[in-house]
């Protein structure tokens, strides 16, 4: 499948942290997503390799997509069976899309961001959709990058407080309505 989501190696050095930070322990001979899968930690989707690796980095399991619109097989709205392997009862999902600033790019983002989230909440997924001022960074790894020492406790911060699926849907309808009657009102 060419447009596969990516499932990135992780070294021994960030899967013993990630392990650390979730308390788990790796059956012998157990890769890292292995555990990641039979330990229901939460996983975080992303546009990109470099996002995902970045989110790794800072002890957050990521799978990247290769654009927006990636995550489910082609012609379907089935997730990806790199994606759909991890889509169990009760497992958190993190979407973690950029926080682009064009007006018709936000509306493909949430619109995409909302399906998958469907899709996983279809398997019984709990979702969050993280946000942030894209001052800081249209990227979460710009953003992490620009945080410095600080990146961890903004890290977690961001995703503790992040929506649930609906508020995330409900919130960018509203901001969808203001855009548009700021732009009438001109």
């Amino acid at each position: 499948l060419r447009a596969a989501p990516i499932v990135p190696a992780v070294d021994e050095a960030t899967a013993s942290q990630i392990y650390q930070h979730y308390r788990v322990q790796p059956e012998p001979n157990e890769g890292f997503w292995s555990v990641v899968e039979r330990c229901g930690l939460p996983i975080a989707i992303t546009e990109g390799l470099k996002k995902a690796l970045s989110l790794l980095a800072h002890g957050i399991p990521a799978i990247a997509i290769r654009g927006i619109t990636q995550w489910h097989v082609k012609g379907t709205l089935e997730l990806h069976p790199e994606i759909d392997r991890f889509a169990t009862a009760g497992r958190l999902f993190h979407i973690v899309f950029d926080q682009d600033e064009k007006p018709k790019t936000i509306l493909n983002v949430q619109k995409q961001a909302c399906k998958l989230g469907m899709a996983l909440e279809n398997k019984g997924c709990c979702v969050r959709v993280p946000v942030w001022s894209s001052d800081l960074g249209k990227g979460i790894d710009d953003v992490l990058c620009g945080q410095g020492d600080g990146a961890l406790v903004w890290l977690d911060e961001i995703l503790e407080d992040a929506p649930i699926l609906e508020t995330y849907r409900r919130n960018g309808r509203s901001a969808a309505l203001l855009k548009f009657l700021a732009r009438s009102n001109q």
